[in-house]
This record gives structure tokens, sequence and C-alpha cells, in this order.
């Protein structure tokens, strides 16, 4: 459903705008909207898989219980569950991208792209892990999802350019990681330079959210 919506959301933004005869910045309409929504899709389908699943498994099914008794390491355990979100959020993006070659996009795609690509998935999916780990309700998973999750979805340089932001507002928001995805995905698909301070700050989140994820897995055992 996740994956259905993000096409949905992707089509109507260039049907709307009309995609040939919008050009941005010299790049066609199609390119720049397939990587905003490709990060944009890659976020929320990577964090809703493992945060959303993880959270039932552990307050209603209680499941995790016996991943946690079972001879397994938890390094294995919050592994598998972080990768199942990135494959989540791989298909999603890829889903996106193969729209925009639909609607004519001219993205320049290599092995950085899709290293910053997974870079995305892995720490938004470790997010979803620690949130899941961590809050003891679903009402608490969405009010997480509500007061982090989604203003990312609006503020981040998806939807609008973070330069024209007021200086408070944009030095906040060039913390945030989806900015990177973004500013990352965007320029190595339009060949507008390589993004070395984007692409470091993205694995500095994916390290750290990975520690945390194992930190917070071995507290609930």
């Amino acid at each position: 459903m996740q994956v259905v919506w993000s096409a949905h959301c992707f089509t109507c933004s260039l049907l709307a705008v009309g995609w040939e005869e919008y050009p941005v910045r010299q790049h066609k309409l199609p390119g720049f909207c397939g990587t905003r929504h490709c990060g944009l899709s890659a976020m929320n389908a990577s964090y809703n898989a493992t945060g959303v699943s993880l959270n039932v498994s552990r307050l209603y099914h209680k499941t995790l219980e016996e991943f946690l008794a079972a001879p397994i390491s938890v390094s294995s355990l919050v592994l598998g569950n972080i990768f199942s979100g990135c494959f989540r959020g791989l298909f999603s993006s890829g889903l996106i991208i193969i729209f925009s070659y639909f609607f004519g996009a001219n993205l320049h795609l290599n092995g950085w792209f899709f290293l910053s690509l997974l870079l995305t998935c892995f720490l938004f999916a470790t997010l979803g892990l620690v949130a899941a780990m961590v809050v003891s309700s679903h009402e608490g998973m969405s009010r997480f999802s509500t007061f982090v999750i989604l203003p990312m979805t609006f503020l981040c340089g998806t939807f609008f350019r973070v330069e024209k932001y007021p200086d408070v507002i944009a030095y906040f928001v060039q913390i945030l990681p989806l900015t990177h995805s973004a500013v990352s995905l965007r320029a190595i698909a339009l060949n507008t330079g390589f993004p070395l301070v984007s692409m470091l700050v993205l694995a500095a989140y994916a390290v750290a959210l990975f520690a945390l994820g194992l930190w917070v897995t071995y507290r609930v055992e």
C-alpha cells in the first residue's frame, strides 16, 4: 500500500503542472520530482516497514520475546529487521525511478546514487527500529511519526527549497537526515556535482542510529 501511495503522489504531482513544459533550473520536472519523491518514499517505506511491524510484534503479538530467547545474536536480529525495511524502501524508490523514466526523466544513475539511497533506507529503517523499541504503545508510535517523520516530509527540501526558509529554520532543517538525502540524490541524479558533505552526514546518521538500535535492543533483552 505504501508503494502504491508513493507512485500515486508522484504521478499526481506531475499531472498537476504538466511535466514537459515546466523546467526547474534547466532540468525537466520529472527528473526534479523523481529524485525528490525517491528520497521521500525511501524514508516512509523503510521507517514504516521496520517501526510499525516491530512495534506490533513487540506489544501485540509478543513475538519479539521469542526471537530474543532464540539462539541468535542481538546484532543479527537488529540487522535482519533493518534490512527488511531497507528492501521495502528500495523497492518503493525503484518504482518511483521507473515512473520518472516513464514520464521522460533523464537521470544519471550510478553507484553513488544507489549508495545514497541505501544509506537513506538504512538510517530510516534503523530509526523505525529504535522508535519501536523505545515507544511503549501504538499511540506513541503514531505521535512519533506525527512529530518526527511528518515534519521532515515537508521541510527537508522535498517540496520547498531550503534556502528560502528563515535562517533559524534553515539551520535546523540542514541538520535533519532527509535534507541530505534529497541533496545527495538530486545532485547525483541530475549530475550537478558530488555531494560529499551530504554523503558523509548520511553515513554518520546510519552508524549512530545503528549503534543506538543495538543499545536499545540489548536493553529490551
